[in-house]
């Protein structure tokens, strides 16, 4: 197994600080299929394959105070510009369970001590698209991606209006005072907490419950922009949709929509691993005159999160984290210093390896706070898709849960 360099954090962090507008750019994923053939390789990788929608970035500006306030700018998309794009880019479709589905087979190396090798009858959907598989129409792509589309703006856009408006992002720290009135009202009950001695420590669902009162009852702090804090805090309320920012670069300048690989032409028979070959067109297509300190950044992201630039969408709010900031980020760790109490389970998910899934607050909502500042709890944007469709049957939508 090749070993790969350790990132380059000084040019990573050096990148960071230069961004003119500290920009971050924004894309949120599907379930459809945008390669016509995502069949594992001979290294038993799965191919990328889910087709993404770009949303536009937030940048800082000044305002009439001389304070720079986060604005969101999205991109322009309409139903005539959707038709469009949609002449540029491969078939997009959908899962269909594989019949010929069989357990991948798991191995023992002494080196790498287990591991699953996989082939096409390995995954439980068809990875290569057949009669079985609905192909989307025009009508059906457009009226998906316009209702992705303006679900998801809609929800950013209320975010940094909020922002704005609050001079800075609300926070809720929960009390010992706030429990036993919670308590006392029969709102919680002796079973949502885990009690050591007199000491009591909510459970997730209690910590949820107490939550969603603060807010229903204003009882918040805000951390203002000025705030060394604020920063962290902003980028992970966006962590679901903050794209790698040499993507995001390269969606703005190309004026691209969908994502490089759902633009790259899958049809011809090559005689090369299809993972290299998308590497490849897209390399050629979208990345010969670029600027070196994005080709840095491209090597960077390589190296730290272990990616292959496929033209599928990564979403990674840490890469716009200088590492050197303490806490935000723990590089001893490798780990996020975002933590949920929405965060209900891992489950395998063969696009993204593995995919966090968050189960909603009673009331609705999504929270986290910082690993380096605990019971100090922010809200998060979380994506929100389509659930109807003139142009959709329930047909349809259950197989967007299949993977």
């Amino acid at each position: 197994m090749k070993l790969l360099p350790p990132p380059n954090y000084t040019k990573h962090n050096e990148l960071l600080r230069n961004r003119t507008e500290k920009e971050v750019y924004l894309a949120i994923n599907t379930n459809i299929n945008c390669i016509g053939d995502w069949s594992p390789n001979s290294n038993n990788n799965i191919q990328e394959h889910s087709a993404g929608l770009y949303l536009g970035k937030v940048v800082f500006k000044k305002n009439k105070y001389n304070n720079l306030i986060p604005k969101y700018i999205p991109i322009d998309i309409d139903e005539t510009v959707l038709e469009d794009e949609i002449k540029k880019i491969n078939k997009l479709w959908l899962n269909e369970i594989n019949k010929d589905y069989i357990p991948a087979q798991t191995n023992y190396d002494n080196m790498i001590a287990e591991y699953k090798t996989f082939d096409i009858n390995n995954i439980k959907v068809n990875c290569k698209i057949n009669q079985d598989n609905i192909i989307l129409n025009k009508e059906q792509i457009i009226s998906y991606f316009i209702n992705l589309y303006r679900l998801n703006t809609k929800l950013i856009e209320e975010h940094i209006e909020n922002i704005n408006v609050n001079q800075g992002i609300v926070t809720y720290m929960p009390t010992n005072e706030i429990y036993d009135k919670l308590l006392n009202d029969n709102i919680l009950t002796k079973d949502m907490f885990i009690w050591k001695g007199n000491v009591k420590f909510p459970t997730k669902n209690g910590l949820l419950i107490t939550l969603d009162y603060m807010k229903q009852e204003k009882l918040t702090q805000i951390v203002t922009l000025f705030d060394e804090l604020f920063y962290p805090y902003f980028i992970y309320s966006l962590r679901e949709y903050a794209l790698l920012y040499f993507q995001g670069n390269i969606q703005e300048k190309n004026n691209l929509i969908f994502n490089q690989a759902a633009y790259v032409d899958d049809s011809k028979i090559i005689n090369e691993p299809r993972e290299y070959y998308y590497c490849r067109l897209i390399q050629d297509k979208y990345y010969k005159d670029i600027e070196q300190s994005i080709k840095d950044e491209i090597k960077f992201c390589k190296n730290a999160y272990y990616i292959n630039n496929n033209g599928c969408f990564y979403i990674n709010a840490i890469n716009y984290l200088p590492n050197d900031e303490s806490g935000f980020y723990n590089k001893t760790k490798s780990a996020h210093s975002f933590i949920s109490p929405n965060n209900i389970k891992q489950s395998e998910d063969y696009i993204h390896n593995i995919q966090t899934r968050y189960n909603p607050s009673p009331s609705g909502n999504y929270y986290f706070e910082l690993d380096d500042n605990r019971q100090s709890f922010v809200e998060f944007c979380n994506p929100i898709y389509p659930k109807d469709s003139n142009k959709w049957n329930a047909e349809m939508f259950e197989k967007l849960h299949l993977i």
